[in-house]
This record gives structure tokens, C-alpha cells and sequence, in this order.
């Protein structure tokens, strides 16, 4: 039987009464994190051995699995009592036998069927809570002496945001001497371990892996082989250029979207290359990108070690930036939901929370875009009138969509104008995408693409008027319309996602898979299934991120 995902359930035991003893005295003199009071609310001690032992309780014995098959099967049981109890036993079980409970969900009795999914569906959210919590936590604290089992965790991991904060959170505890496991790990039978594992040696022994990596540079796995390629781009080794280059062909989209990234950090070098392209757009970019190996690969200089992965996106390490549009403030909560950072303005229609550490506010009312530092105190500011949204832009510049001018604007920081584009409809929104190109939301219900020579390559055309829009890696566009709807729509303009929401001024998709959205009343977080796991009232249109 393969286990593919872990319950949520109470991993409570003797281990976790005994860490949670010296834990006690810990939380007194230190703060604790939103994450280290999830575990602790459930029983895991979230510290090296609370954790460790957790992670270790995930990995079913022989007795554990049939244990499981049999509550299964009572879940059909003639008895109501006798199938209740089933039903709890599973959900306090230290592992979720997805497999098993997935095949139930097709049995022919409607009881089984009905609570096996029951089971999957409260389970499952909760587990990758917790779960997420722990390696949040490992990340956070360093805790070397959870190495192994982190390790050991990654298999059973199914989302794709449970990995990476594995991922994260082996490359935080690993330290020099730990070379030998992670040598071991590299050879590991599962990709995801291989990734992890390559990203953590590079980052522990630096140069000293070069060994080590070069072998996985030809790796049977895309995600391993770029893995690989930028631990070594990390401490400037030249001979990563070749495997990354090569990774913008890769047939995964965010393997070529991480290697696009790579290559600009690493060489400063920009050559129209875009993750989401079709194959023969993308082609003559690399052309061009394997012509400039040819020449200037062994002599150009390299910027390293490298801005960390998603940058320029979001450097609120957890923390929520909330624009209260005509409510005129903008709110920075920590995790827990604590106000932690605030600033009164007028029309605070969009924030963004910059790489210095202070915050872009696109103030509507006021007409002018102003960065604020942590003091409350402008350290830039430019007008133009009514604009509803502005972000940083890597060059430094700034890029703003220019409401009542119908236009977008990018503007330098000593406020000359590198860039604008003048439509015939009201622009409420603007992104610059990894290629060059400007994605803009119109007041008409139009999307679209435009080059830097403002000719368009792509338009989607809603029915409603595009308040706000996020482009995501793979290409998809995200879109809040005031009418209430907020769509996802791919490449080919099919909708595979969309939620109504009321009077949707902006949308942002987090790394879970949840979604941010703005309206007229409050913001919300949904879940892809498209249920509320958070809300706070109080705002009028405006933006949130995290």
C-alpha cells in the first residue's frame, strides 16, 4: 500500500507530554511564533526533539496500516455507534491512508463513500496545517537536529507547498557535518528528496559540493537538475550556465520559469525570454541566450549569491499587507493577526511591500503614489492623478496604472517617465511580466499583453469590468471583476477556476494554492475548493498580500 499524505489528527503520546515539558519553559522566555503555537495547541512541541518525534510518527508500521484498512471497512458497519467510532479512530490516527480512503469514496454502500470523504475532506486540510507548521518552525529556529527526519518527511508530502517549505526548512538546518546524509539523500530514489537535498548540500558545504552537484546536473528529473544547477550558480560557478540555459526548453513551466529567473540574477542578462511562451517564441530566445554563452559565458560577470527564489513578489515573509482602499489605511498584520505595523492615508488603494522594507501606496484620493517607510515618514513620492494601483518594479523604477489618465506609467526614482501606454478605457491595473511585456486590466473587462513597443500579443475580454489581475507562472492570467466574479483564465482563454465575490477589486493567488480577494466589504482567503479559511472586515476596495 503506498501512503501518499498524513492525517492531521493528535500525534499525542508520550513523546510529544515529554517535549512539551521542556518546551513550557521556553515559550516563557521567548515569543512564540503563529506556527509554534499550532503545534503546541496539538501536542508537538515545537522544538528539535517535539518535532523530530512528529515527523518520525508519520511513517506507518505494518500494524498501523491494517489497523486503518479495518476501520475502513467498518465504516459500513450495521451498527451507528460501531461506525462513528470508525470514523474518529481514522481522523486520530497518526497517518491518513489516503490511498485506501480514496477507493472507499467509490464504494458501492453510500455509507462508506459518504464517510470516507468526510474523513479525506476534514483530514487532509488539517494535516498540511500541521505539517506545514513544522518545517515553518524547523525553517525558522535552524533546528539541525531535525535533519534526518525532515528527510525522511519529504516523501509523504503532496502539495506542492509542503514541499518547498520542506525544501526551505532542510536548507535552514543543514550544516557542514551533515554532508553525509545529505550525499546520501542526493542519491535518494524520490525527485522531490533529490531537490531538496541538492538545494541543502550547496548551501552547507558551498564550493565544496561542486562534486556532488556536477553529478546531478544530468539527473533523469528537470526539477533536480535545476536544483543542482543553481546551488552551484549560488557561489558563482560558471559551469551551471550551460544546464540552466539548457532548463528554459525544460517541458515543466516552472522548471523554465526558475531558470529564467536564475539566468537575470545571476547574469543581469535579459533576452525577451518568457516561461509561458509557445515553443517557437521561446526557441529564439534561447537562441539568443545560447549565443551569449558562446561569447561572453566564460568572462561575463556573475552576480551571486542569488536574490532568493520569487523575488521582487512578496517580502512579507508571512506577514499579511492590508490596503483598506476608502477605510484610508493600510495594516501589516504578523501571522497570528496581530497588527504589527500601520499607516493612515487617503484612498489607500493598493500596497506593496518593498525588498528595503517599506511600503509602495498607490493613494487614489490624494493623487500620488508614495513610499512610506517604517517611521510613517514619505521617502518618495510622485503625482498623477488618481491612480489605483503601483508596484516596484527590479530596475528600481515604478510602475503605475494611472486610473482617470487612462494610462500606464513607469516612472523612475528620480520621477522621469522610462515607459507609458495611453488606452482608450480606464486602466485599473498593471504587471510587468518576466518577458518585458505589460499585462494591464481595463474598466472595459479587457486583459491585455502588450509589448514594450505597445503592440498587443494577447487580450482576453470579460464580461465585466477587470478591477485587478495577477499573471501567474504558469502562464494563467487571475482576474477580480467589480461585478463580483474573480476568474482564472489560461493562455487559450478556457476559465478553469473561478469564485463570485462581492464587488472583487483584487485577487492574489498565494504559494498554497489559496487565493487573496478584495471587495467592497472585506477581504477573504479561499481555498481552491472555495471555502472561506480566513476573513477580516472593514476595508473598501483596495489590495491584500502576503
Amino acid at each position: 500500500m503506498k501512503i501518499t499524505a498524513i492525517s492531521f489528527a493528535r500525534c499525542i503520546g508520550f513523546f510529544a507530554l515529554c517535549s512539551l515539558l521542556s518546551w513550557a519553559s521556553l515559550a516563557q522566555a521567548a515569543d512564540v511564533s503563529n506556527y509554534e503555537k499550532t503545534l503546541s495547541d496539538r501536542g508537538i512541541a515545537p522544538n528539535a526533539s517535539g518535532l523530530s518525534d512528529y515527523l518520525q510518527q508519520l511513517h506507518p508500521s505494518p500494524d498501523l496500516r491494517a489497523k486503518a484498512e479495518a476501520l475502513i471497512e467498518q465504516l459500513g458497519s450495521d451498527n451507528f455507534a460501531k461506525r462513528e467510532r470508525a470514523m474518529q479512530q481514522l481522523l486520530i490516527m497518526p497517518v491518513l491512508d489516503t490511498e485506501a480512503l480514496t477507493a472507499a469514496t467509490q464504494s458501492p454502500d453510500p455509507e462508506v463513500r459518504w464517510r470516507s470523504q468526510k474523513v479525506l475532506t476534514v483530514g487532509r486540510p488539517e494535516t498540511d496545517r500541521m505539517l506545514y507548521a513544522a518545517f515553518r518552525v524547523i525553517e525558522e529556529r535552524k533546528l539541525a537536529e531535525t535533519l534526518d527526519a525532515v528527510i525522511a518527511a519529504i516523501p509523504l508530502c503532496d502539495k506542492k507547498h509542503i514541499r518547498q517549505a520542506a525544501q526551505n526548512a532542510l536548507i535552514a538546518a543543514a550544516r557542514e557535518e551533515d554532508a553525509p546524509q545529505l550525499r546520501e539523500a542526493i542519491q535518494h530514489e524520490n525527485e522531490f528528496v533529490r531537490t531538496a537535498a541538492a538545494s541543502s548540500l550547496g548551501r552547507a558545504l558551498g564550493e565544496a559540493a561542486n562534486e556532488d552537484l556536477q553529478s546531478l546536473v544530468s539527473d533523469e528529473s528537470d526539477m533536480v537538475r535545476m536544483a543542482a544547477a543553481r546551488a552551484m550558480a549560488n557561489y558563482g560557478q560558471r559551469a551551471a550556465l550551460p544546464t540552466i540555459i539548457a532548463l528554459l526548453d525544460s517541458d515543466d513551466v516552472e522548471v523554465r520559469t526558475r531558470a529564467s529567473a536564475t539566468l537575470r540574477s545571476l547574469t543581469d542578462q535579459f533576452f525577451g525570454y518568457a516561461a509561458y511562451d509557445a515553443a517557437d517564441k521561446r526557441a529564439e530566445a534561447i537562441a539568443s541566450w545560447e549565443k551569449w554563452l558562446g561569447e561572453k559565458g566564460d568572462t561575463a560577470e556573475l552576480h551571486f549569491p542569488l536574490k532568493p527564489w520569487g523575488y521582487g513578489v512578496s517580502f512579507l515573509n508571512g506577514n499579511t499587507l492590508l490596503a483598506y482602499g476608502n477605510r484610508h489605511k493600510v495594516v501589516e498584520l504578523d501571522p497570528s493577526g496581530k497588527e504589527i505595523w500601520s499607516h493612515n492615508i487617503n484612498g489607500a488603494w493598493s500596497a506593496e511591500k518593498m525588498a528595503n522594507g517599506n511600503v509602495l501606496i498607490a493613494s487614489n484620493s490624494t493623487s500620488r503614489v508614495v513610499e512610506v517607510d517604517r517611521e510613517g515618514k514619505a521617502v518618495w513620492t510622485y503625482n498623477t492623478p488618481n491612480p489605483l494601483n503601483a508596484k516596484p518594479l527590479l530596475n528600481g523604477n515604478v510602475l503605475i496604472a494611472a486610473f482617470t489618465q487612462r494610462k500606464v506609467i513607469e516612472v523612475t526614482r528620480d520621477k522621469k517617465v522610462a515607459w507609458e501606454y495611453a488606452d482608450a478605457q480606464y486602466i485599473s491595473d498593471a504587471h510587468r511580466l518576466e518577458n518585458g511585456n505589460t499585462l494591464i486590466s481595463c474598466m472595459d473587462g479587457s486583459i491585455k499583453e502588450l509589448s514594450p513597443e505597445m503592440k498587443g500579443v494577447w487580450q482576453y475580454k470579460g464580461q465585466y469590468q477587470a478591477y485587478g489581475g495577477q499573471p501567474l507562472p504558469n502562464g494563467n492570467v487571475l482576474i477580480a471583476s467589480l461585478r463580483g466574479d474573480v476568474q482564472e483564465v489560461t493562455r487559450d482563454k478556457k476559465v478553469i477556476w473561478e469564485h463570485k465575490e462581492r464587488n472583487a477589486a483584487d485577487v492574489f493567488r498565494l504559494p498554497n494554492g489559496n487565493t487573496l480577494i478584495t471587495g467592497s466589504q472585506r477581504f477573504v482567503e479561499i481555498s481552491p475548493d472555495k471555502k472561506v479559511v480566513w476573513e477580516k472586515a472593514g476595508c473598501q476596495y483596495g489590495t491584500a498580500r502576503r
